[in-house]
Protein backbone atom coordinates (compact mmCIF):
# COMPACT_ATOMS: atom_id res chain seq x y z
CA UNK A 1 0.00 0.00 0.00
CA UNK A 2 1.50 3.35 -0.52
CA UNK A 3 -0.57 4.65 2.86
CA UNK A 4 1.20 5.78 6.20
CA UNK A 5 -0.44 6.74 9.81
CA UNK A 6 2.28 9.07 10.61
CA UNK A 7 1.03 8.73 14.19
CA UNK A 8 0.56 12.03 15.99
CA UNK A 9 -1.86 11.40 18.64
CA UNK A 10 -1.30 12.61 21.88
CA UNK A 11 1.35 14.94 21.01
CA UNK A 12 0.79 17.72 23.42
CA UNK A 13 4.36 17.85 24.74
CA UNK A 14 5.32 18.90 21.19
CA UNK A 15 5.84 22.48 22.16
CA UNK A 16 8.28 22.03 24.95
CA UNK A 17 10.93 20.13 22.09
CA UNK A 18 13.43 22.43 21.20
CA UNK A 19 12.96 23.93 17.88
CA UNK A 20 8.99 23.42 17.77
CA UNK A 21 7.97 26.26 20.26
CA UNK A 22 5.46 28.75 18.60
CA UNK A 23 4.41 31.86 19.71
CA UNK A 24 0.67 30.84 18.35
CA UNK A 25 0.63 27.41 20.26
CA UNK A 26 0.08 23.92 19.54
CA UNK A 27 -1.73 24.26 16.68
CA UNK A 28 0.65 26.08 14.49
CA UNK A 29 3.30 23.72 15.90
CA UNK A 30 1.35 20.42 15.04
CA UNK A 31 -0.03 21.98 11.76
CA UNK A 32 3.79 23.06 10.88
CA UNK A 33 4.83 19.28 11.58
CA UNK A 34 1.70 17.20 9.89
CA UNK A 35 2.49 19.35 6.40
CA UNK A 36 5.91 19.00 6.77
CA UNK A 37 5.01 14.89 6.98
CA UNK A 38 2.74 15.37 4.21
CA UNK A 39 5.30 16.76 2.00
CA UNK A 40 7.60 14.13 2.30
CA UNK A 41 4.79 11.42 1.67
CA UNK A 42 3.57 12.96 -0.96
CA UNK A 43 7.14 13.21 -3.15
CA UNK A 44 7.23 9.39 -2.27
CA UNK A 45 3.58 8.93 -3.82
CA UNK A 46 2.31 8.22 -0.35
CA UNK A 47 -1.25 9.19 1.42
CA UNK A 48 -0.85 10.00 4.60
CA UNK A 49 -3.34 9.03 7.87
CA UNK A 50 -2.94 10.75 11.46
CA UNK A 51 -4.74 10.37 14.80
CA UNK A 52 -6.90 13.68 14.88
CA UNK A 53 -7.48 13.90 18.69
CA UNK A 54 -5.41 17.38 18.89
CA UNK A 55 -6.73 18.80 15.82
CA UNK A 56 -10.50 17.66 16.12
CA UNK A 57 -12.08 20.45 18.33
CA UNK A 58 -10.00 23.15 16.60
CA UNK A 59 -12.21 23.95 13.05
CA UNK A 60 -9.36 26.37 12.02
CA UNK A 61 -6.92 23.12 12.17
CA UNK A 62 -9.51 20.90 10.84
CA UNK A 63 -9.75 23.64 7.72
CA UNK A 64 -5.79 23.21 7.47
CA UNK A 65 -5.23 19.30 6.89
CA UNK A 66 -3.20 18.66 3.48
CA UNK A 67 -5.50 17.48 1.11
CA UNK A 68 -5.85 13.96 0.41
CA UNK A 69 -4.94 13.49 4.15
CA UNK A 70 -7.09 10.98 6.34
CA UNK A 71 -7.61 12.01 9.99
CA UNK A 72 -8.41 9.02 12.21
CA UNK A 73 -10.93 9.74 15.04
CA UNK A 74 -10.14 7.46 17.45
CA UNK A 75 -12.20 6.63 20.64
CA UNK A 76 -11.79 4.11 23.78
CA UNK A 77 -15.36 3.68 24.90
CA UNK A 78 -18.94 2.81 23.76
CA UNK A 79 -20.50 6.45 24.01
CA UNK A 80 -17.72 8.62 21.96
CA UNK A 81 -18.87 10.74 19.85
CA UNK A 82 -18.20 9.43 16.85
CA UNK A 83 -21.25 10.31 14.73
CA UNK A 84 -21.03 14.25 16.41
CA UNK A 85 -17.56 14.49 15.27
CA UNK A 86 -18.77 12.70 11.98
CA UNK A 87 -20.88 15.34 11.21
CA UNK A 88 -18.20 17.83 11.96
CA UNK A 89 -15.75 16.48 9.32
CA UNK A 90 -18.73 16.39 6.87
CA UNK A 91 -19.05 20.18 7.06
CA UNK A 92 -15.79 21.01 6.71
CA UNK A 93 -14.80 18.38 4.36
CA UNK A 94 -12.43 16.36 6.05
CA UNK A 95 -11.58 12.72 4.84
CA UNK A 96 -11.85 10.74 8.02
CA UNK A 97 -12.28 6.87 9.27
CA UNK A 98 -13.76 5.92 12.45
CA UNK A 99 -11.36 3.83 14.52
CA UNK A 100 -13.08 2.40 17.62
CA UNK A 101 -11.25 0.96 20.92
CA UNK A 102 -12.26 -1.60 23.29
CA UNK A 103 -10.01 -0.76 25.74
CA UNK A 104 -9.33 -3.88 27.03
CA UNK A 105 -5.93 -3.62 28.10
CA UNK A 106 -5.76 -4.60 32.17
CA UNK A 107 -8.28 -7.08 31.63
CA UNK A 108 -8.41 -10.24 31.89
CA UNK A 109 -11.69 -11.22 29.61
CA UNK A 110 -11.88 -7.67 28.08
CA UNK A 111 -14.54 -5.06 27.97
CA UNK A 112 -17.43 -6.99 25.88
CA UNK A 113 -19.94 -4.06 27.06
CA UNK A 114 -17.29 -1.79 25.23
CA UNK A 115 -16.88 -3.26 22.10
CA UNK A 116 -20.35 -4.00 20.84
Amino acid sequence: TRTVNVGLDEAFDLLPAPGMRRKDGLRRAYMDHLRGLHGLLQERGAKMQFWGDIVSSDPEALRQIPPGSVLLEWGYEADSPFAQKGAQYDQLGVRYYVCPGTSSWNSIMGRTENAL
